[in-house]
């Protein structure tokens, strides 16, 4: 009979039996953890026992030792084992010598020994909960320790062998060996755990599930699949199992941490991923061409070595991809000067609306990306470098944690609503890159401008396209756009918006000399060929069109003049006779004026709203007719 007190677990607050905690009996001759016997709490004498059947080793030493398990799977002090306990052996095992068959022997009651380890640097534990949509779950255990081998370990929990097809099924998997715990040496290869699951029938999405901060704060830890699939640990708590319901895939622990990058063909904006030893952007990054790394201080710079959270322009001759190593970097603090400034983050992503900026320094909806064109950026990419607009010279922190922009910084849906009333002109090249921008719109005065203004032109050989004053949106009609481009290009204008009443003249440029000149009408598209950086596109109203031409769709169209005092044109139109309701409301949804409410012919109309009598402020003018119905902002200013 064996006899265990806990009580010293119990003041630690390890052990907890409201939670279903029990205590097992684990030992030579149990197999170690694979046939554990649980033992029963004597509650008059407030130990817990059990009475133990032990032949064929009469006159023997055996070694056993007590351990925890929590019942919520919470997990323990030397994953539940007892410390020290004894002489027997590296792990301190209990012994005990048999005596003579059919001799009963009470052992005294000896106190749980709590394990006291890691006491090694090298110690690591993760558990893993595997759940399938039935509700089937197991915990697996995977870890690192000093004294552990490749081999079967007593801290290892051997499996029997796997369940019938359509049972739920998780476990590690070895040569020799399955377990639900497994123990690998510390060393400076890469731990690798093999891991099969397996979902009941109709268990789809199976989940695997852990806690980050379990993980080691130094290192990486990835699980990856034989497709291709790489999921970095330390930035999601969850893996959904694809449609398969049985998959195999590996867990891979490694000391020096690595992170994928890759670009395309051409200029590309990045940034380290990680504090590396390598700060040489061409031993960094293969395929790089020479004197093609850009940083940015006020002005283009030339340079050679790279440091972590600053971002940078590099040049490729094909697309490709590389893998590096170094330590983690857990946040960034950048330093910004007024203006345009180039950043990169830190190991994980980074929302955009989660930048810290404390002194409100940031100029809203201004973090850019590149992918061939710039592009508005919701976060920050590990790997990727960034343009970000500074109001004044402050400092920004980029890290994880709650929001600490101001609560007007624009987002990119807040933005897209800004520029829904407004024309714009698609240009794209022959490889797809494209630039969208916007015109003949209306602003609110509160709206910050710098929102529409667009980072340094890129270094020479990329595209990009931009209104002078290096913005892509101008509220006016007829304005200038200026080209880069990588030599000689094609390009494809589309014009599109809300206002398909009208057309617009573009003229080519060049040297100051008109070479071409073409029109477009909203919906249409037309290719240009031969143009060059440095090429101007002029951009002027056109005649509008026929009204004779009956409208193929309905439309509600901006009003003129906006802002307006006191009265302005809202015009609109019929593909056919229909019954129109054309009515004026304050921000309140109070009706302040009805328009029209009549059958009006198919065609262009237009009406006058005459606001004396009213307040300034914004006003919202909604119209329905037939199966149609659109609402739009207008300004009086008085």
């Amino acid at each position: 009979t064996f006899r265990v007190d806990m009580t010293g677990p119990v003041d630690e607050g390890v052990f907890d039996t409201t939670r279903g905690d029990w205590v097992e009996l684990r030992g030579s001759f149990t197999g170690w953890a694979s046939s554990p016997i649980s033992m029963t709490y004597n509650e008059d004498d407030d130990w817990y026992e059990t009475t133990v059947a032990i032949s064929g080793l009469e006159g023997q030493i055996v070694e056993y030792k007590f351990a925890m398990v929590a019942g919520d799977g919470t997990p323990l002090p030397g994953d539940g084992w007892e410390g020290q306990a004894g002489p027997g052996g590296e792990f301190g095992n209990r012994q005990l010598e048999l005596g003579p068959a059919g001799v009963p022997m009470v052992l005294d009651v000896v106190d749980f020994v709590l394990d006291e380890a890691p006491v090694d640097d090298d110690f690591m534990r993760a558990n893993l909960a595997v759940v399938d949509a039935n509700e089937n779950g197991t915990m697996l255990t995977i870890g690192r320790r000093e004294g552990a081998t490749h081999g079967e370990d007593p801290w290892d929990v051997v499996l029997p062998p796997p369940p019938p097809a359509g049972s739920f099924d998780a476990r590690i998997v070895t040569d020799f060996n399955d377990f639900s715990t497994l123990y690998l040496p510390p060393t400076s290869e890469p731990s690798v755990w093999n891991i099969s699951v397996r979902a009941s029938t109709g268990g789809m999405p199976l989940t695997i599930s852990w806690d980050r901060a379990q993980l080691p704060a130094e290192g990486s830890m990835q699980i990856r699949t034989s497709d291709g699939v790489v999921v970095n640990m330390a930035l999601v708590d969850f893996w959904e199992v694809g449609v398969s319901g049985h998959r195999d895939f590996q867990i891979v622990y490694s000391t020096a941490t690595s992170h994928p990058v890759s670009w395309r063909a051409g200029w590309n904006m990045m940034a380290l991923p990680l504090d590396t030893d390598e700060t040489d952007y061409q031993t960094l990054f293969p395929g790089s061409l020479p004197n093609s790394l850009y940083g940015f201080n006020g002005s283009y710079q030339v340079l050679q070595h790279m440091e972590t959270g600053a971002g940078y322009w590099i040049r490729f001759g094909a697309a490709g991809e590389a893998t590096l190593e170094g330590a983690v970097i857990p946040s960034v603090q950048r330093q910004l000067n007024r203006g345009w400034n180039m950043i990169g983050g830190p190991s994980h992503p980074v929302p955009a609306t989660a930048i810290q900026d404390p002194d409100g320094i940031v100029v809203p909806g201004s973090l850019y990306g590149f992918d061939g064109a710039y592009f508005i950026a919701p976060a920050i990419v590990p790997g990727k470098g960034y343009w970000i607009r500074a109001m004044n010279p402050g400092s920004v922190t980029l890290a994880e944690g709650e929001s600490g922009l101001r609560k007007e910084v624009a987002t990119v849906a807040s933005v897209d609503d800004m520029l829904r009333d407004f024309d714009r002109l698609i240009v794209t090249d022959e490889e797809g890159r494209e630039r969208t921008l916007y015109f003949t719109g209306w602003l609110d005065d509160s709206v910050n401008e710098l929102i529409f203004t667009l980072p340094p032109v890129p270094p020479a050989g990329a595209f990009d396209v931009r209104f002078a004053g290096d913005r892509y949106l101008m509220t006016e009609s007829s304005g200038s756009m200026a080209l880069v481009a990588p030599g000689e290009v094609t390009l494809q204008l589309e014009l599109s918006g809300m206002n398909d009443i009208r057309s617009y003249r573009f003229e080519i440029v060049h040297n100051g000399n008109t070479t071409e000149t073409l029109e477009l009408t909203h919906g249409q598209s037309e290719i240009i060929s031969g143009l060059q950086s440095g090429v101007t596109l002029r951009m002027t109203p056109a005649e509008g069109p026929d009204e004779t031409d009956l409208p193929l769709v309905y439309g509600l169209y901006q009003n003129y003049p906006n802002p307006f005092n006191p009265d302005t044109q809202i015009r609109f139109s019929l593909p056919e006779q229909s019954y129109v309701r054309l009515g004026v409301y304050n921000l309140l949804g109070q009706k302040v004026a009805l328009l029209v409410n009549e059958e009006r012919s198919a065609g262009y109309h237009e009406v006058l709203f005459d606001a004396n009598g009213m307040s300034s402020g914004i006003y919202i003018y909604r119209m329905q007719a037939g199966p149609y119905s659109s609402s739009r902002q207008m300004m009086l200013v008085k």
